[in-house]
């Protein structure tokens, strides 16, 4: 149980779709790509998805600062499946 009494709930990849579609303003979904890399989803109330990417090794021959910011990405997406296509392979996924 996480602070302030909320729970998180592992998603299969194949149940990752469908709890997309389903994603309420008030939830969230992370999702771990491997290697440290994070993927945090959310959905504004216009029904846009806004996804996070955060973390991850650093990469030889990249500044600091450009990796931080490629790494620390906030983009939109107006579908599912869009945001399900990005966590193809995922490690591990978790609604909260």
């Amino acid at each position: 149980m996480r602070a302030g009494g909320t729970t998180s709930t592992r998603i299969g990849q194949d149940e990752l779709l469908k709890k997309l579609e389903s994603l309420d303003i008030d939830e969230g979904i992370r999702v771990e790509l491997g290697g440290g890399r994070k993927m945090f989803v959310n959905r504004s109330p216009s029904g846009t998805f806004v996804v996070q990417f955060a973390g991850g090794p650093p990469q030889k021959g990249s500044s600091d600062a450009r990796e931080k910011k490629e790494k620390e990405s906030i983009r939109y997406f107006d579908s599912a499946k869009e945001v399900a296509r990005l966590a193809r392979g995922a490690v591990a996924a978790w609604a909260y």
